[in-house]
């Protein structure tokens, strides 16, 4: 096989720079689809997950619903990882702001995860 009939190749190597907030953008979802598995097993059935909602009774759903914030962590850690991998041609410091503020987004809903676990034990 000729070097001109290669199919190029994915590399995962990531910049040093970018490493340390991709680990924790990993471990972030870990934790918070941890915590929605333990808490699952320990809160009441009926869970007051949506605060904004006017009426009281628009606020308390089924406790299956406390999966959805290490959802929407787990898809945006996703969906930001592969931006972040296939982005690493680009310049440093955009990588390491884009992937801080994955990290820090995602620290927001653990802290949110876990507020509502601590209100409802």
């Amino acid at each position: 096989m000729t070097t001109a009939q290669r199919q190029p190749r994915i590399s995962l190597k990531l910049p040093k720079e970018v490493s340390l907030p991709f680990i924790t953008i990993q471990l972030l979802v870990a934790l918070s689809v941890l915590g929605a598995t333990i808490g699952y097993f320990v809160i009441q059935p009926e869970i007051p997950l949506l605060y904004s909602l006017a009426r009281p009774e628009q606020q308390i759903l089924p406790k299956e619903y406390i999966f959805l914030i290490p959802g929407v962590a787990l898809a945006f850690g996703l969906i930001d990882s592969m931006i972040i991998l296939s982005l690493k041609k680009y310049d440093v410091l955009l990588l390491k702001l884009f992937s801080w503020i994955t990290v820090v987004f995602i620290a927001l809903l653990n802290f949110a995860l876990f507020r509502i676990l601590y209100i409802v034990t």
